[in-house]
C-alpha cells in the first residue's frame, strides 16, 4: 500500500488590491509548508524577504509565520480527515520535528488533540 500525501492549495482571503504575486505566494505556502521559510519564499519569487514579508502582512492581515502555521494546521486537519497515517507522519509531513509541538499547535488551532479530532471528525 503507497502512502498518498495530500497536497492542494488552501482558499485564504486576499485583499482585492493585493497583486497577483499575494495570491501566488499563498499557493506556494500551501504546497511546501512542511518546509517553507520566508527566506526561501522570497528565493522562489525572485524577491527580498522584507517584500514578502510587508505584502503578507498588508494583504492577508497576518504574519508570514502566522500564514506558514496555518497552512500546517489546514493541512495537517486534512491529512487527520483523509488518512489513516500515524499522527508522527501526519506532523511529520506538516513540517514539525517534535511531536509535543505539532500537538500543541494542533490544539491551540483546533481546540482538540489530533487524536480525538480523527475519532470526531471535522
Amino acid at each position: 500500500m503507497r502512502e498518498k500525501v495530500i497536497s492542494y492549495v488552501v482558499p485564504v482571503r486576499v485583499s482585492d488590491d493585493a497583486p497577483p504575486r499575494v495570491e501566488r505566494v499563498c499557493a506556494y505556502v500551501a504546497q511546501n509548508c512542511d518546509r517553507a521559510t520566508l527566506a526561501s519564499t522570497a528565493r522562489a519569487f525572485g524577491c527580498h524577504p522584507n517584500t514578502i514579508r510587508r505584502d503578507v502582512r498588508r494583504y492577508l492581515g497576518m504574519t508570514f509565520g502566522e500564514l506558514v502555521r496555518d497552512m500546517r494546521m489546514r493541512r495537517a486537519a486534512a491529512l487527520i480527515d483523509e488518512s489513516e497515517l500515524p499522527m508522527s507522519r501526519v506532523a511529520s509531513y506538516c513540517g514539525y520535528e517534535d511531536l509535543g509541538s505539532f500537538y500543541a499547535s494542533f490544539e491551540r488551532r483546533y481546540g482538540s488533540s489530533p487524536a480525538r479530532w480523527r475519532g470526531i471528525g471535522a
